[in-house]
């Protein structure tokens, strides 16, 4: 998507965000539940510090200003939803369009095949609609719900129908992917999905919850409807982390898996998530809000 075609966008969400959202009958909580709902826009972006992110760009990131390029960055979000002055969550309901959102779960994609295994398609925003309200906040949860993470990819309705964003119907869909490629030869993955999810095989999905959910919920105050844009900075994730400097590539990589806790602790901190535990802290220093 073009940045003429995003400010055009940004604009007329803009304007029909100031017409259609005002308060009309809305009580003490902000909302009037009783009118008609309105259609949102939630922009998102991708960012290193000030750059955008592209193909192209080499990136210094990490603990030790590592040399690194983009090879894929996309992420699901759920349980989307405006806040209130008063603190109230109101769910977005989705808008199914067959692709990139079901009525619960949405897909940001944002490699434009950098990779051979990537698609030339991105998507940068989700769609739904509110009641109208007094907004001054933005919730959402970066993960699949339990009960469609672990369905089987090869059936699932479209997002969850995308097989770069599965590992196995026993631990489900990685929830964040991001790939970047190293100076040199090196590679660097940060995957987020569940951990601990037992079931008889791989192939057989988990009877119950998994021991680390790793289910982070965002909350971002002081949001602009049609105004803000969510970003989530890869400069700021991977701050405390030290690319490339492991001799196994796995070791040297995050999967949420125990042996790589040196690298998923810092980063899984910058996503208010516990590594240990993989409950959400609330505090997040990778997502923020920016205006257009």
């Amino acid at each position: 998507m073009s940045r003429t075609h995003n400010s055009t966008v940004r604009t007329a969400v803009r304007a029909a965000a100031t017409v259609s959202l005002g308060l009309g009958t809305a009580g003490c909580s902000g909302t009037d539940s009783a009118a008609t709902p309105v259609a949102v826009q939630l922009d998102f972006a991708a960012v290193a510090g000030a750059v955008a992110l592209d193909c192209d760009t080499t990136l210094n990131l990490g603990a030790t200003s590592r040399p690194a390029r983009l090879q894929d960055l996309r992420f699901y979000v759920s349980e989307v939803a405006l806040v209130t002055r008063d603190g109230q969550e109101v769910p977005v309901a989705l808008d199914a369009d067959g692709v990139w959102q079901s009525d619960t779960v949405a897909l940001l994609d944002f490699e434009a095949a950098c990779e051979s295994s990537g698609t030339p398609e991105t998507r940068s925003k989700v769609l739904g609609t509110v009641p109208p309200g007094d907004y001054t906040g933005l919730a959402f949860d970066l993960a699949v719900p339990f009960d469609e993470n672990h369905l089987d990819s090869t059936t699932a309705p479209s997002p969850l129908n995308v097989t770069a964003m599965y590992w196995s119907w026993q631990a489900g869909f990685k929830f964040l992917r991001l790939d970047l490629g190293l100076d040199g030869s090196g590679a660097f993955n940060f995957h987020l999905g569940s951990v601990g999810c037992e079931s008889d095989s791989a192939v057989r999905p988990p009877d119950g919850s998994c021991a680390r959910p790793n289910h982070p919920r965002i909350v971002l105050s002081g949001f602009e409807l049609g105004r803000s844009v969510v970003t989530l900075d890869i400069e700021a994730l991977l701050a405390e982390v030290p690319l490339g400097e492991a001799e196994d590539p796995m070791m040297g990589s995050c999967h949420g898996a125990d042996m790589q806790t040196d690298i998923c602790t810092p980063a899984f901190a910058r996503l208010g998530l516990d590594f240990a535990t993989g409950n959400t802290t609330g505090a997040t220093s990778a997502f923020a809000l920016a205006a257009p």
